[in-house]
């Protein structure tokens, strides 16, 4: 189970122990996050298997997936598998569309927007968690990525949170 599946199935199970067990609107909440979560790794599992993506192209993306929060360079992931870094910078971009880098720094964006729904994380812990090792660096590719700062974008969640209430 992927970290963020793991971590929305705790909070889950705590909303849950918290409520007594009984199916209130956040416990519905935290399971359709949790659902929606499942059904985007499936699809991103099954896009890449139902295209002619080699399988040890299919075992580096799964291995960045597992281990977007250490710290990653293309020498890193090429000698964890073997390949020399140009092989394998080559071949992932073939298949994936996507240099080894902006992979990993995309899968670590969409960890960092699931961890900014919590409010008592700082934007540094966050940064940490998802392994940039430099708060700047991550609010700079946060904004590439996504077109707002990690802090407009945990604003505006929390007020589409409170418009649902």
């Amino acid at each position: 189970m992927e970290k963020r599946s793991r971590l929305l199935f705790v909070q889950l199970l705590d909303i849950a122990k918290r409520e007594n067990y009984m199916p209130t609107w956040r416990c519905h909440y935290a399971l359709n996050l949790l659902l929606m979560e499942a059904t985007n790794e499936s699809f991103q599992i099954n896009r890449f298997l139902d295209s002619s993506v080699p399988i040890h192209v299919l075992d580096v993306i799964e291995w960045i997936r597992t281990h977007y929060d250490q710290l990653l360079s293309v020498a890193s992931i090429a000698e964890q598998f073997g390949y020399h870094p140009t092989y394998l910078t080559n071949i992932f971009k073939k298949y994936t569309g996507y240099p080894i880098l902006t992979y990993v720094n995309r899968t670590r964006i969409a960890v960092a927007k699931n961890l900014l729904t919590n409010r008592t994380l700082s934007i540094y812990r966050i940064a940490d968690m998802c392994g940039f090792s430099d708060e700047k660096y991550f609010m700079k590719l946060f904004k590439r990525y996504e077109g707002i700062t990690p802090t407009q974008y945990r604003k505006a969640f929390h007020q589409k949170k409170i418009n649902l209430t």
